[in-house]
């Protein structure tokens, strides 16, 4: 919220919560964002998403992922990218673009670019690494899903 990228160590990133059903796309959204947050405090929010009616999101910079009612899943990178099934939760890892801003509430950033996949129930995870640096976005689909067109 406000000029965030003047003091990118605070942590004053915020989810909102903004009715949308209404909204056309030519006309102004006027509103005060400070009047719809439902989560605040955050070191670069990422991610947000919904399952099985919970919020989950990256908190990047704080090198976690909050899901509601749970502790969080705490890691060792910028986080970014995430996707749920119900006993699995796939959390990107990118690169730290920027290494002077790591926190120093920690001891270690690790550098790789990947996926950790991690099982809640006995808080274990594996990490995958992967060739590019950046992840972005996770997308958890049917094994039947084909590319080709008219495919199943």
């Amino acid at each position: 919220m406000g000029e965030w990228y003047r003091t990118p160590m605070d942590k004053n990133g915020a989810i909102l919560k903004i009715d949308l059903a209404d909204f056309q796309p030519t006309q102004h959204l006027d509103i005060d964002p400070t009047h719809h947050v439902i989560v605040n405090g955050l070191y670069m929010p990422h991610t947000v998403i919904r399952h099985n009616e919970r919020l989950a999101y990256c908190d990047s910079m704080a090198y976690r992922v909050e899901i509601e009612k749970n502790a969080p899943i705490q890691l060792q990178g910028f986080t970014r990218g995430l996707a749920m099934t119900d006993d699995t939760i796939f959390i990107g890892q990118s690169r730290m673009r920027h290494v002077l801003r790591i926190p120093h509430a920690f001891s270690n950033c690790c550098l790789d670019g990947g996926i950790h996949v991690y099982n809640s129930t006995y808080r274990i995870s594996r990490f995958v690494s992967l060739p590019a640096q950046q992840v972005y976005q996770i997308l958890v689909l049917d094994q039947d899903f084909s590319l080709e067109r008219g495919g199943n």
